[in-house]
């Protein structure tokens, strides 16, 4: 409190103090206490007994204080170099995750990469993957890194989450890294008898955001009952953030390839459509072609059959009386024949009117198909 040297000449005298009977018992007399400053914080202090009555001199105090300000001193240079340490270890662990999560070709290899790289640079003992199942509004197990015993890692498989129950279900509802010393004291975690048996203490948890929404939670445990620095946890939860970001390219990088499968095989379709219609029109083209032919014979005979009418006509006139009911004849052969002319005429057009436009569809589908592959190169 006083942030200063403190001399008791006899300690069982002090009232406030739980040690002073146990001092008296023991013999103990005089004491000496001195505070610890660190950053201009009081983090300790030490103190120091006789067994003899003692009376200090102001020099002997000043000594005492002198004493202090170099413990302090020391203290402070020995945290500051921990702490540089540190923020090394916490920048050059941050890089390597940096470093193996973009050397990954997909979503599930930058998952497995991220866990060995955070549990080996950060020194955590066991890490695992939890997705949110949207069926089951849960979080579930997906894949793990490290190992512990066989039975928390069977309870991991085994355990889901609802949102804010445990460690993982806190990170998805308050969306920011989870810490505890001890996962034992965890009440609503289904893990934590189990983790009191295989030893596992302290752990963390950090949401993986994708698109604004938490789509799974990553956590790490370790043996050991540890204290995070504001440091390292300022660079987990760095760490978190990107591997969201990373995660997020390369799902979005995902979705893209598949569209573009799917469109490849939609052009393919397409193009195959495209070809069989071109063969189609160019068969009908051909097939009003040879319609042509025939309707040019078809109207060469009825030509001929013409002229023989009229040959027929011209001598049943010869023949006077006798030849009226060949001229009757002759004259239907005539009509017939000019009627046969006329129907092949306006078959020829509408056969040409056909044939001009396939010619026009084929162009068309010769179009669309050249679109579709300047398309397909595209997407390549």
């Amino acid at each position: 409190e006083s942030r200063d040297v403190i001399f008791i000449d006899d300690i069982g005298s002090v009232s406030d103090c739980c040690r002073a009977p146990a001092a008296r018992a023991a013999g103990v007399r005089s004491g000496i206490c001195f505070p610890i400053v660190l950053n201009g914080n009081v983090v300790g202090t030490m103190d120091f007994f006789s067994n003899q009555t003692l009376e200090l001199s102001e020099d002997r105090l000043a000594v005492f204080r002198a004493v202090a300000r170099l413990v302090s001193t020391a203290m402070t240079r020995l945290r500051n170099l921990e702490a540089q340490a540190e923020a090394k270890q916490n920048s050059d662990a941050v890089a390597e995750v940096i470093r193996v999560i973009t050397s990954a070709d997909n979503s599930e290899e930058a998952i497995r990469l991220t866990l060995n790289a955070v549990r080996q640079c950060f020194g955590w003992k066991y890490g695992s993957f939890w997705r949110i199942d949207p069926a089951r509004n849960a979080l579930v197990f997906e894949t793990d890194s490290g190992t512990v015993n066989h039975e928390f890692r069977d309870i991991t498989a085994q355990a889901s989450f609802t949102r804010g129950v445990g460690l993982a279900g806190r990170a998805w509802s308050e969306r920011t890294l989870q810490y505890t010393s001890d996962i034992g004291q965890v009440q609503d975690c289904c893990r934590a008898p189990i983790a009191k048996r295989a030893g596992v203490r302290a752990g963390i948890c950090f949401p993986i955001v994708l698109s604004g929404e938490v789509r799974g939670t990553m956590d790490f445990f370790t043996l050991d009952s540890i204290q995070l620095s504001q440091g390292r946890l300022d660079a987990l939860k760095l760490v978190g953030e990107l591997v969201s970001q990373s995660l997020g390219k390369l799902i979005e990088a995902e979705h893209t390839r598949r569209r573009s499968v799917e469109l490849q095989s939609g052009i393919h379709e397409v193009l195959s459509v495209v070809g069989s219609a071109t063969r189609t029109m160019e068969l009908l083209d051909e097939s009003g072609l040879e319609i042509g032919g025939v309707i040019k014979v078809i109207s060469d005979i009825a030509e001929q059959t013409n002229l023989l009418a009229l040959n027929a006509t011209i001598e049943s006139a010869r023949a006077g009386t006798a030849g009226k009911g060949f001229a009757v004849v002759a004259q239907e052969v005539k009509s017939l024949a000019q009627e046969t002319s006329k129907s092949t005429s306006d078959i020829s057009q509408r056969v040409d009117s056909i044939r001009d436009a396939s010619r026009g569809a084929i162009a068309a589908i010769a179009e669309i198909g050249r679109i579709m592959n300047e398309i397909q190169v595209e997407n390549v």
